[in-house]
């Protein structure tokens, strides 16, 4: 599937796996795969064409769900403004993270997959490391920039974050072909794996969504 490594660790292989996609450059490269017909992007890039981004308003704040009630979550609040950002708790079912994140005008998350959701709907995201630290520190954030956002790193510093104004200066949206890109790659990894599938009731609705995401990332692409 399109994941990818949670560390560095050069030489890794998987003798017995067949890597159809990888999260992003950091994690094919150390893989030793090929940059020309490698698929990367992460499946939370699919997000983007299963869900229409809703009404901007507030600022979104994702935490990690280790995270989640740490004391710099309550700061951000309180220097935002309570009435102008919404915590967005990652427990929740995903559809509703989801749709949450898409009513965000913009997002500062220290959750991968909270920016990977901003990502996939075009909000404008900035993301950050907190205490306590995460497995891999900033590896996943960085590969998965290194696909939708090479030419600007998003990387903040949670105490730069003052107001409003500072959170909304240092969110970016990620590269929209880029996104697009990705999303295309992983739906012709997704229609390779469903193809011989598609037989009986289970195998039925795999198609018919695999058939359903295709049809919308092809709508989409510029």
């Amino acid at each position: 599937g399109g994941t990818g490594l949670i560390e560095p660790e050069e030489g890794k292989s998987f003798p017995r796996a067949t890597v159809l996609a990888v999260r992003g450059h950091l994690t094919r490269e150390m893989l030793g795969m090929p940059a020309e017909g490698s698929v990367v992007g992460d499946p939370g890039l699919l997000a983007g064409v299963l869900v229409e981004r809703g009404q901007s308003g507030p600022i979104g704040i994702v935490p990690h769900v280790s995270q989640l009630h740490e004391p710099f979550v309550r700061t951000l609040v309180r220097r935002i403004g309570s009435e102008r950002c919404v915590v967005v708790d990652a427990r929740r079912r995903p559809g509703r993270v989801i749709e949450e994140i898409g009513r965000c005008s913009a997002v500062v998350s220290t959750s991968l997959h909270g920016l990977i959701v901003a990502d996939a709907l075009g909000i404008p995201a900035a993301w950050a490391t907190a205490d306590p630290p995460l497995i891999g520190g900033d590896f996943k954030f960085r590969d998965h920039e290194s696909v939708v956002s090479a030419w600007r790193a998003r990387r903040v510093d949670l105490a730069d974050l003052r107001d409003e104004r500072s959170v909304r200066r240092a969110a970016y949206p990620a590269d929209a072909t880029a996104v697009a890109r990705a999303q295309e790659g992983l739906v012709r990894v997704l229609d390779a794996v469903r193809r011989d599938a598609a037989s009986g009731p289970v195998g039925v609705a795999r198609h018919e969504l695999r058939r359903l995401v295709l049809d919308r990332v092809t709508r989409r692409l510029p």
